[in-house]
This record gives C-alpha cells, sequence and structure tokens, in this order.
C-alpha cells in the first residue's frame, strides 16, 4: 500500500479518502482470495490423506 504513494506522486494525485478507500478494497479482496486459495488446498490435501494418498501430494495442490 505504501509503494502505491509513490504513482500517486508521480500522477498528481491526492491520496484522499477515495483513493485510500480503493486501495483498502483491493487488498482486501486480495487477502480473502489467498483465504480461499489455502482453504481449497487444506480441504483436498485432507481429502487425499483420507483416501490413501494414492497421487503425489504436488499435483493434489496444483489441482486445488
Amino acid at each position: 500500500m505504501l509503494i502505491s504513494f509513490v504513482p500517486f506522486r508521480m500522477m498528481g494525485v491526492s491520496a484522499n479518502i477515495m483513493s485510500l478507500g480503493g486501495i483498502a478494497i483491493a487488498v482486501g479482496a486480495l487477502v480473502d482470495a489467498a483465504i480461499v486459495v489455502v482453504e481449497q488446498t487444506h480441504k483436498k490435501l485432507e481429502v487425499w490423506n483420507r483416501t490413501g494418498r494414492k497421487e503425489n501430494a504436488s499435483d493434489v495442490i496444483v489441482a486445488a
């Protein structure tokens, strides 16, 4: 978020509430997407572990 102020300054955009709110929403969406990926991977690895580990773990992670 701190790095985003450099282009703001170069383009002459002020860091007002709207721009800071947009950055906060973008960071929140990024974190939310990362959480979804981790949860899905964890779920797939649990199923993989219960079913006898027939595949390679890295294949399960990539498929998740």
